[in-house]
């Protein structure tokens, strides 16, 4: 397979139609359709399908889609990097979950954008669960999630601390109780708890606590939701508890619409970094990766890409 193959199915199956891909591509139809053609026989699979409503992906025609996408994009970086200074802009794309992309991602990207003024961010969210899939297939190189999966292709580095705190109504009830103290155990087991969805970082966070302090019983659970603030939202409105990241509740804490509990025992986690352990990265993913990883007066300046 070649890059025009790959450009002509990204276009076939952005556009829905081979005419539209061959007049954007400036293709004949029948090239169109012979690239189409030569990848299915290379890859022994049909991508593509017809039917009444129109052109559809098969399952392997999406995650060859995916595959494509990353691959001419990769090559896009490739040749900007060759390019520096002839006004090509550098494109580093990060999958992150929702935590270290709200809280930690933004005031790094802006320290480093001040030195690094020609490198565009493409922002990619995902959960703590999935992002070493996405990273699988070549979405990004370079990743950030709150819970590390045990994988042994990708390296996690810590790059931050948080905690997992309880959030309650403001109500008399819970005005009685001390927040010096550790939210108690009985009550964290038996109210309505709204909790985090299950691929979740802090999902994964609150079940690891559980484990580690030898609780057995389940919480009560009441409902999932995948928006933290549709959660601050559910226990404002008297919904029930949850347990969140402290820095998703600092805002709604500081107006007084909830009250917060730390939880017995070590509830800490950290946020990671991640890469796979043989992805050569890029110039300019390199000098990011170490800018988050190091202090910034050690960023390497030899080129090297990362091997560790």
């Amino acid at each position: 397979m070649n890059f025009s193959q790959l450009e002509s199915f990204i276009t076939v199956v952005r556009l829905r139609s081979f005419s539209s891909a061959a007049k954007k591509l400036h293709f004949s139809q029948s090239t169109i359709t012979s690239h189409i053609n030569e990848l299915e026989k290379e890859l022994e699979q049909q991508l593509l399908f017809r039917n009444t409503r129109g052109l559809h992906l098969t399952e392997m025609g999406l995650h060859f889609y995916r595959f494509a996408v990353a691959t001419v994009a990769r090559r896009d970086a490739l040749l900007a990097e060759s390019r520096k200074g002839k006004g090509q802009r550098k494109v580093l794309r990060i999958v992150t979950s929702s935590i270290p992309g709200r809280f930690f991602l933004p005031a790094k990207l802006a320290k480093y954008q001040q030195t690094h003024p020609d490198v565009f961010f493409k922002i990619i969210p995902s959960d703590s669960r999935s992002i070493t899939d996405n990273m699988t297939e070549h979405q990004a190189h370079i990743g950030f999630c709150g819970a590390e999966r045990q994988d042994k292709n990708f390296l996690y580095r810590p790059v931050c601390t948080d905690h997992l705190v309880v959030l309650t109504p403001n109500t008399s009830f819970f005005q009685q109780l001390d927040r010096s103290l550790s939210f108690p155990q009985h009550l964290l087991l038996s109210l309505p708890m709204i909790a985090r969805a299950p691929t979740s970082g802090t999902r994964i966070a609150f079940e690891q606590y559980l484990s580690r302090q030898g609780i057995r019983q389940r919480p009560n659970i009441i409902s999932e939701m995948a928006d933290a603030s549709a959660i601050l939202n559910a226990v404002c409105a008297g919904m029930g508890i949850a347990v969140l990241s402290a820095y998703e509740v600092r805002r709604a804490e500081a107006l007084e619409e909830v009250l917060c509990f730390p939880l017995d025992g070590q509830a800490q986690r950290s946020l990671y970094i991640v890469k796979g352990k043989e992805d050569m990265l890029l110039r300019f993913e390199s000098d990011f990766y170490h800018f988050i990883v190091d202090p910034p007066d050690q960023l390497p300046d030899d080129g090297s890409f990362l091997q560790h």
